[in-house]
């Protein structure tokens, strides 16, 4: 009986230890790499003091199957596709591409990357509310902090990996397309869209079908791959890799103690194994070294199958 009481308290110091100084630093190294995901996404890229604060960059778009209907060339500034130009040949019996630009003035915007930094925002928002002398009361607070920002992230991931299904009347309606001079053919309407790492330009030949219903004959897709879109990508995970490194580690001790316990956020990332999460209880700040590691370190088989029920159920 004795032992099971000292066996809880070397638990209890641990958990509270987390709670005070681990959490607290893996926030920190947490913001800190949000930070530099935010400042990669800044795009106030031109002022008349400075001019451009983000280099443009040149893009050709070409057709995974080779194919030649349609030559693009784009210039990317931030979420901005600052200028591009067009070439399009959409039928055989067409026999001079039509060409048309989008000028600088008139840019297209990314959305999709905008939302991305939005939600990027949103996540160190979260951690900049509890900088500074903010205590946790409890894991499960501590838990329902990570759940939020790690949804931040997740949301912010799907921003740039699963871009938004549109429909044709969308494609067709959207303003954006009025950044191209001259107007497009109107048997014609395009997509600029991000997927991933990539940059993709759909471009869809249009007709009326015999209910008289405006539909699509054919789709074109032309693409490049950008940089530090893919770097953006990296980051996110990482970031929700370290999110779901201090849940587990506060989870695991929970469950240790019979606390009550909230759902696990599910993340696009791959969970820690058994063996790592046994070996979180010693993983500890230097604040927390003067805990009693040999009981911790004769009982990691049955942390671990304690661990092993706690993830099946």
């Amino acid at each position: 009986m004795e032992e099971l009481i000292l066996e809880r308290q070397v638990l209890q110091r641990e958990y509270e230890c987390v709670l005070k100084h681990d959490l607290r630093k893996g926030l920190a190294n947490l913001k800190e790499l949000l930070d530099d995901a935010s400042s990669s996404l800044n795009f106030n890229f031109f002022s008349p003091e400075r001019g451009f604060t983000c280099k443009p960059e040149k893009f050709l778009l070409t057709s995974p199957c080779a194919n030649q209907q349609v030559k693009c060339m784009v210039t990317v500034v931030g979420d901005l596709i600052y200028e591009a130009d067009l070439a399009l040949k959409l039928t055989k019996q067409q026999m001079v591409p039509y060409q048309t630009r989008i000028y600088p003035e008139y840019p297209w915007k990314l959305q999709q990357i905008q939302d991305a930094k939005n939600q990027l925002s949103m996540a160190l928002s979260v951690i900049e509310n509890l900088e500074g002398s903010y205590n946790f009361t409890s894991g499960v607070e501590a838990l329902d902090i990570l759940d939020t920002i790690a949804n931040h992230l997740q949301l912010g991931q799907e921003c740039l990996s699963i871009p938004k299904r549109k429909t044709l009347e969308e494609i067709v309606k959207n303003p954006a397309v009025k950044s191209f001079s001259p107007n497009l053919p109107q048997d014609t309407a395009v997509s600029f869209y991000v997927q991933d790492c990539k940059l993709i330009l759909a471009v869809y030949h249009l007709y009326t079908n015999q209910m008289n219903r405006v539909d699509i004959s054919a789709r074109f897709q032309v693409e490049c791959t950008i940089p530090w879109l893919n770097e953006m990508l990296l980051l996110f995970t990482s970031a929700s890799q370290m999110c779901q490194q201090l849940r587990d580690k506060i989870s695991l001790l929970m469950g240790c103690l019979d606390y009550e316990q909230i759902s696990t956020f599910d993340l696009p990332v791959s969970r820690v194994g058994i063996s790592d999460q046994s070996s979180l209880l010693i993983d500890l700040t230097p604040e927390c070294k003067d805990i009693d590691k040999r009981w911790i370190s004769q009982s990691q088989d049955g942390t671990a199958t304690l661990a092993n029920n706690m993830m099946v159920n």
